[in-house]
């Protein structure tokens, strides 16, 4: 943990932070992430070649997914017992970027936490959706986004709230959720026969058989399924190799676009294995209690990781920094880069003509 003071940075102890010294406004970081870097960001991942899923209308894919188990002691009441050990966690839902050349990138973040004035219910994933989709309105009011969510969000406050905000959406779909459509889905399946497309990979190995039902009715609104049914050689965490994708959509389904709007809505995987995976286990500590005491302190934190993963994922996947990858692990490549930064010493002329240079980053 770090003071910020003026323009001067020291460590301070983790007993320190605990006491509530965290002298960085939650607000002013967020006012950094939300607006400052993702602005950017989204600015130029606009030129790039998105998932053309309906016409020529190019997305931006937006993924929302509820992180849990942030470890700490005695703040919040939410925790977990498990063989005589208790986690202490707490729920935030997170709004990431996401492309299929591998940015998964915070966007916004919403805690799902009560009231310290009184409540009358508890706080919950799905009225966290709605704060954060306020947020991303008015952070975003004229970018198309396409919103990508897990199967939780199958549900009429979800399609009513994407409508409002006039957002096409993909929602993994799994059974046992919204009974009456899956029963129109298993009585129209059998009668479906144009709707159907197969695919085979070059090598053979991997086979892909598509099949979708369109103008399915749910309340007030119209939506659309597809699943693709994936077959794989076995291995050992599958062992028929068979796994099914099975989706509902806003966007109507053709022959055209039925491939992309599966290959969107598995990117929401990436949330798991370049977000927050990336975070638990190599090297960002997410899940490490940097505060007893002090929502302030874990929030920053937790704010202040979300930069430092921005900034790390627009270095890796520059074009420059790839080149150099070819020779070198990005392991070492990070620790080369801290060595300099540790033992290296910049003279204010050369950090300023740096600074001073406009900066183009160029991505696959």
């Amino acid at each position: 943990m770090y003071h910020f003071d003026d323009q001067h940075c020291f460590k301070c102890s983790h007993k320190t932070s605990s006491k509530g010294k965290f002298r960085v406004s939650a607000e002013a970081l967020v006012k950094l992430k939300d607006e400052g870097i993702p602005e950017n960001i989204v600015q130029s991942l606009k030129s790039l070649e998105g998932v053309e899923v309906w016409g020529k209308t190019k997305f931006v894919k937006l993924l929302t997914e509820n992180l849990g188990k942030e470890d700490y002691e005695k703040y919040h009441p939410y925790l977990i017992k498990h063989c005589g050990n208790t986690s202490w966690f707490h729920n935030v839902l997170e709004a990431r970027l996401v492309t299929p050349n591998g940015f998964s990138l915070s966007i916004a973040t919403e805690w799902i936490e009560n009231s310290d004035f009184g409540y009358d219910k508890q706080d919950c994933e799905l009225k966290a959706f709605i704060r954060l989709s306020e947020k991303l309105k008015k952070m975003f009011p004229q970018l198309s986004i396409c919103v990508v969510v897990d199967g939780l969000y199958a549900n009429k406050a979800l399609f009513d709230r994407c409508d409002q905000m006039g957002w096409p959406y993909i929602v993994t779909f799994k059974k046992g959720n919204l009974r009456s459509v899956w029963t129109e889905v298993k009585s129209l399946i059998k009668i479906t026969r144009d709707n159907t497309e197969y695919k085979i990979s070059e090598d053979g190995k991997i086979t892909e058989n598509y099949t979708w039902i369109n103008h399915i009715a749910y309340g007030d609104h119209t939506i659309h399924w597809v699943k693709c049914r994936e077959k794989k050689p076995p291995w050992s965490k599958n062992k028929t190799g068979i796994t099914d994708f099975v989706y509902l959509t806003s966007f109507e389904i053709n022959k055209k676009n039925y491939r992309a709007i599966v290959e969107a809505g598995r990117l929401r995987q990436k949330i798991e294995n370049e977000g927050f995976n990336t975070q638990k286990n190599l090297g960002y500590n997410m899940t490490h209690k940097y505060s007893r005491v002090s929502d302030l302190a874990y929030k920053n934190y937790y704010q202040s990781l979300q930069i430092a993963h921005i900034i790390v994922g627009m270095v890796e996947l520059c074009g420059a920094i790839k080149e150099i990858r070819k020779n070198m692990t990005l392991k070492f490549l990070w620790e080369c880069l801290i060595g300099f930064l540790k033992y290296c010493q910049i003279s204010q002329n050369a950090l300023n003509s740096v600074l001073g240079k406009r900066t183009h980053f160029q991505f696959e």
